[in-house]
């Protein structure tokens, strides 16, 4: 058996600070002790707590739980993702493995757990442990290691049974290391074993427990105890044991070691609340935050993306932002100097910081500050080539001060701005009443010198590479050559708000020019002449500019009052405390270009160190997905739903956790949304989901850097309710078929009886027309006493006659026999005699009964062929088809019937006689003249004496 090599101890007394972004409730995660921690092959990580398991997308964390086959709490006691991807976790008593691995069709809420415990465990026996090897799931269970789920190793290797005391445990390829708690450290393969004891030889102490072990890409090993870590490089045969001194760790420390290996090989343990990370052989110490510091980080885990996660129990979970690439130096690390307003590197490598607090100088990472100038505050510092320091005291004085911060020399000044050294040893002093300069490679004495050509507030200024000072007030540009002469490039700022802080030289006779107001471009065009533009879209966090730094790489570094912005040709990047920056505010002249291309920053509350600026451009391809489906109370599992009228839940994320933060979203929900939908957050949510197939697509885009994913995309699929199922619409359309036959049926039927209806209708109205008409013409041509023929009606039969119509009716009614005149015939005028007495004797009642009974008895009396009318008064007009002896004889047969019978009115009776005056038609008579001649006629009977018939001539 083999013995380590005990090396000295890492030393833990200077350190740096880091920036963490916190997560707990407010993000979902209601557990803040957090145990284990993983992460899957899409990204996504995995968390483990005393009460739960949850997985994390960089926004939120969902919680598994009874939907997924998991108990309601759970207690996690390991935890792992397969190389398949699926999650293994156990409690103290159980081994739960996820069926698949998440992906665009299972997402993180539609996993299912299996239970996978090996049977004939004792119930006093708890799990510790998870490993993949072989294929199979390993389980440490009481110290032993034993294989569990449905892929278990067979056989297992009886020298894998043989070892006890197992507390960690850790596999590279076909290779199994494993720490016990008797202190070996055991290499296993499938056939063999070899266990070195790590027990000090030379302090007898107690043996170290290996409960963390973790192996390198590089095969090398490394272990962790709580007082010791190990090492062992592939192909070494020995383990290096190096002490970690520090006295707040105790024994019971042991039950929380923890060791991640970061993508590039950075090893990173802890020691209460503070991080021990290595790097090739060498050690740096970073301090968390104060509310994370003094207790144990219970889990660690390094990133696919190079970020740190770390969690302390009571503080959720942390992760350390831009971790390798930042390192911060704060109060807390031994730099308690205030704000920080000015960083240069002397020539013999030590770092000038000009601070709230006076001027200190700062070596290599870990040594002591040395403060040479304390209080009062010096806004600026430049160091000349010979090593002599030049400082601001306030803004009404500068010193300079020997290397050891003894002050040399002192110069009373008035609103000093800015201190430029130039090349030549000039420094030159920008204050509230113009340019001064003092010449720092005078003889005795040195004084302040005015330049009396630039008598006007200055601001900022910059020594660009042909020796010119481009020099800014508050409402101008001005250029110093340097043999003196003064450009005026601009006599006003294009915005009236802006107030110039900073300038940095970007090309010849090009600079950039910041400050309150935003970033501006400056080209000289000609003498006494210059362009100003807008910096054409910044995407900067900040709103007001402190300082613009070029480094050699030529790219742009700005201090704002929201972190740094830089520009690298193509896009800004901001780095904020999200990023790891020690704080927001920085201050004027606080950015630095060091000799070897790192970034110096100052802030209102300590200093930030960019040791590898490349890192903070570096181009990440971004990986949108769909997190997770909510259908109601429901996940959706990838396969089509019952319909629903239920709200729908759509999360997404883009697995890139270290700027999840940073990210926006564009989702389109085809057949519903119209047109691409952009926010912020990270879910989308619809009313309810139309029935059938909808493709959702989202794509992550970081709005600062302009990077984009490419679509994911996503099947949603509802299935049709039952009343748009295809029997259930042609049963809709038969229905709909038979109801319309049945529509077009009662329709028909319905038509029919109101045309009947109508046809009736209009029949009868047509008989009640055609009987008011014949009432009318009835009323029209009858008079209303006799009931006879009026005046016209008989005048017009008469001209009727005459015009050789053939009568038909009596009373009226007639129709056309023939073109020819019936001839000959006769016409008689009949005229009551002494009617006028009878109404004067009996009453004009009387008088009109007579003629009533008048008609009717000629009515009664007329042939077919024969016509009466009443011609006026007592008058009456008969015609008669007969002429000559027939006629007189018809004519007389009428007499009789009128005359024979007395007529009665209730009284005694009334007889009457007639005088009659008849014509026969002749061939040249028209109405007119044959009515004539009978009124001749029956003038002359009545003056015959009356009651006669008289014939014309």
């Amino acid at each position: 058996m083999a013995f380590a090599v005990w090396c000295l101890a890492i030393p833990l007394a200077k350190a740096q600070h880091v920036s963490v972004r916190s997560f707990g409730e407010a993000e979902g995660l209601n557990e803040e002790a957090v145990w284990h921690l993983a992460q899957e092959p899409e990204g996504f990580l995995v968390v483990g707590t005393e009460s739960g398991l949850f997985v994390f997308d960089g926004r939120i964390f969902f919680r598994l739980g009874t939907e997924q086959g998991l108990p309601l709490h759970i207690g996690v006691r390991a935890l792992i993702t397969t190389p398949d991807g699926r999650i293994a976790m156990a409690d103290d008593h159980r081994v739960l493995l996820s069926r698949t691995a998440a992906d665009a069709v299972h997402p993180i809420p539609t996993l299912q757990f299996d239970d996978v415990t090996p049977a004939g465990r004792s119930r006093d026996q708890t799990f510790h442990g998870l490993l993949w090897w072989h294929g199979s799931l390993l389980a440490q269970l009481g110290g032993r290691i034993v294989p569990v789920g449905s892929a278990r190793m067979s056989p297992l290797p009886d020298v894998l049974r043989s070892i006890g005391n197992v507390s960690g445990m850790a596999a590279h390829d076909d290779t199994l290391w494993i720490g016990t708690t008797d202190g070996r450290l055991c290499r296993m393969t499938s056939t063999t074993a070899d266990c070195q004891q790590t027990a000090d030889p030379v302090s007898h102490g107690p043996p170290d427990d290996w409960a963390a072990v973790a192996i390198g890409k590089d095969g090398t090993v490394y272990a962790r105890s709580a007082h010791h870590f190990a090492s062992r490089p592939a192909g070494a045969t020995t383990f290096r044991i190096e002490s970690i001194t520090d006295d707040r760790v105790g024994d019971g420390f042991q039950n929380h070691v923890r060791l991640t290996i970061m993508p590039d090989g950075t090893v990173v343990t802890e020691a209460l609340g503070r991080l021990l990370v290595r790097s090739g052989s060498s050690w740096r110490i970073l301090n968390l935050p104060p509310e994370c510091a003094g207790g144990v980080a219970s889990a660690l885990l390094g990133g696919r993306d190079g970020e740190l996660w770390v969690s302390l129990p009571g503080n959720g979970l942390a992760e350390v932002a831009n971790f390798g690439g930042i390192e911060n130096f704060a109060a807390a690390d031994g730099l308690d100097v205030g704000e920080i307003w000015q960083i240069v590197r002397q020539d013999h490598g030590l770092l000038l910081i000009g601070s709230s607090r006076g001027v200190v100088r700062m070596g290599v990472t870990g040594d002591p500050l040395f403060r040479l100038a304390p209080d009062p505050a010096s806004y600026m510092v430049q160091s000349s080539i010979d090593g002599q320091i030049w400082a601001s005291h306030g803004i009404n004085q500068v010193v300079n001060l020997s290397p050891s911060g003894q002050i040399q020399h002192s110069f009373q000044v008035s609103g000093l701005h800015q201190l430029l050294l130039d090349r030549d040893k000039v420094l030159w002093l920008l204050t509230a009443h113009g340019l001064d300069h003092i010449d720092t490679a005078a003889s005795e004495p040195r004084t302040v010198q005015p330049d009396p050509h630039l008598r006007t507030p200055l601001l900022a200024g910059l020594r660009d590479s042909s020796g010119r000072l481009w020099l800014a007030g508050p409402d101008r540009l001005l250029l110093r050559w340097p043999d003196g002469r003064v450009e005026t490039l601009l006599d006003h700022w294009p915005s009236a708000d802006f107030l110039p802080a900073t300038l940095v030289e970007i090309g010849s006779d090009h600079v950039w020019i910041a400050g309150s107001g935003g970033l501006m471009s400056i080209v000289r065009t000609a003498p006494n002449h210059a362009s100003a533009s807008p910096v054409a879209g910044p995407r900067i966090l900040g709103r007001t500019f402190y300082s613009l730094v070029r480094d050699n790489a030529g790219r742009i570094w700005a201090g704002t009052d929201h972190g740094v912005a830089a520009f690298d040709g193509q896009r800004w990047i901001n780095v904020s405390m999200n990023e790891g920056l020690v704080w927001n505010e920085t201050n004027e002249f606080a950015i630095f270009i060091d000799t070897d291309e790192t970034v110096w920053v100052g802030t209102s509350r300590g200093l930030s160190h960019f040791t590898r600026p490349e890192l903070l451009f570096r181009h990440r391809d971004l990986q949108a997905v769909v997190s997770s489906i909510q259908i109601g109370a429901h996940a959706f599992r990838g396969r089509a739903v019952p319909f629903s009228y239920d709200p729908v839940m759509i999360r997404f994320t883009a697995l890139d956790l270290p700027r999840a933060h940073n990210l926006h979203f564009r989702y389109r929900l085809a057949g519903v949304d119209q047109d691409w939908i952009e926010t912020s957050s990270n879910f989308a949510r619809y009313p309810s989901l139309p029935p059938g197939h909808h493709d959702f697509s989202v794509v992550a885009f970081d709005p600062m850097t302009g990077d984009q994913s490419a679509p994911a995309h996503i099947l949603l699929r509802m299935r049709m309710p039952w009343w748009r199922w295809w029997p259930v619409e042609a049963l809709y359309g038969l229905l709909t078929g038979l109801a319309l036959l049945t529509v077009l049926h009662l329709r028909g039927r319905m038509l029919k009886r109101q045309r009947r209806i109508l046809q009736q209708t209009v029949e009868q109205r047509t008989l009640e027309l055609e009987a008011a008409r014949a009432a009318l013409e009835h009323e029209a041509r009858t008079d209303s006493v006799t009931g006879l023929l009026n005046r016209r009606a008989i005048q017009q039969h008469l001209s009727e006659h005459l015009s050789g119509v053939n009568f038909a009716s009596g009373r009226g009614h007639h129709r056309v026999a023939n073109n020819e005149p019936s001839l000959p015939c006769a016409v008689a005028l009949l005229d009551i005699d002494h009617f006028k007495r009878i109404n004067d004797v009996h009453g004009h009642l009387v008088g009109d009964q007579i003629l009533r009974e008048m008609g009717e008895r000629l009515g009664a009396f007329l042939a077919p062929e024969e016509f009466c009318g009443r011609y006026g008064g007592e008058e009456f007009l008969f015609i008669s088809g007969l002429a000559g002896q027939p006629g007189m004889q018809r004519l007389i047969a009428l007499i009789q019937s009128l005359t024979q019978v007395p007529f009665g009115h209730g009284g005694a009776p009334i007889h009457i006689t007639l005088s009659v005056g008849m014509a026969t038609v002749q061939p040249s008579d028209n109405w007119e003249t044959v009515i004539s001649r009978a009124d001749k006629a029956l003038y002359d009977a009545k003056a015959a004496g009356r009651d006669r018939i008289v014939e014309a001539a």
